[in-house]
């Protein structure tokens, strides 16, 4: 459906965004987008071939989107708006412009910065803050560019980007005893990093030993079971304090 009542000329178009917030600071983000034919969607614009521009904006989809995200240690925001008066991409915002093929636009873009939990954190890193946002709050914004013009056009479709950060355990190696009639099991490992800061995790074992205790502990390096150190995984995770809000 459309969020701004400006695509029904290309009848109905569905699709989904994302985003990824990566262990190397960097981000990843990409929409994928599928136009029905105009016969069968009761359209009248053929989008075939045509340059729809995407971007990330900074606030939810009920409010619009408010403006284009911009990398915050280069153009923190204040109650005015964004500090940098030259958008780039992908110098410091992440864009999705792309041209729809066989009735679908898919596009990847990747940003070479990292975006925080909220820019409210970043006080002590020496960035001063009059308003502020939350990665809880980010949405895409796609336009009707060849509606459009002049730029990327009217604001077509937008998606907002709800918050999942969690890990899914697999099994990668496992030191049986010899007397074990059936081989223990994992039947799930999940692990997940919460928007309040906080982190847990849920396993299940099937066939353990029953009324033994195991131990278990987060590791802080690969299993690896084929690497220089197989059947290790590394010291136990231990949360660096100096890392706390300066994510």
């Amino acid at each position: 459906t459309c969020s701004y009542g400006t695509c029904l000329g290309y009848g109905k178009v569905e699709g989904r965004g994302q985003l990824i917030r990566k262990a190397d600071g960097t981000t990843t983000g990409s929409i994928s987008l599928a136009f029905e034919s105009a016969t069968v969607a009761g359209g009248t614009i053929n989008a075939e071939g045509k340059t729809f521009n995407s971007h990330l904006h900074r606030t939810s989809c009920a409010d619009g989107g408010g403006q284009h995200y911009q990398d915050i240690l280069q153009c923190p925001y204040f109650a005015t708006g964004n500090s940098c008066p030259t958008a780039t991409f992908p110098g410091n915002e992440l864009w999705f412009n792309g041209v729809v093929e066989d009735g679908r636009l898919v596009v990847q873009s990747d940003a070479p910065w990292f975006i925080p939990k909220s820019t409210k954190l970043d006080k002590d890193c020496g960035i001063q803050l009059d308003g502020g946002q939350s990665y809880e709050d980010l949405s895409i914004v796609i336009h009707d560019t060849p509606g459009g013009t002049g730029g990327s056009g009217p604001k077509m479709l937008c998606v907002d980007l709800k918050v999942v950060d969690t890990t899914v355990g697999e099994t990668a190696w496992a030191v049986i005893p010899t007397d074990f009639t059936e081989a223990p099991q994992l039947k799930y490992f999940t692990m997940k990093r919460k928007g309040d800061g906080t982190t847990s995790a849920w396993w299940k074992w099937k066939d353990l030993r029953r009324g033994f205790t195991y131990p278990s502990h987060v590791h802080s390096t690969p299993c690896d079971p084929k690497g220089e150190n197989p059947f290790n995984g590394g010291p136990h995770y231990v949360r660096d304090i100096a890392c706390v809000r300066n994510e």
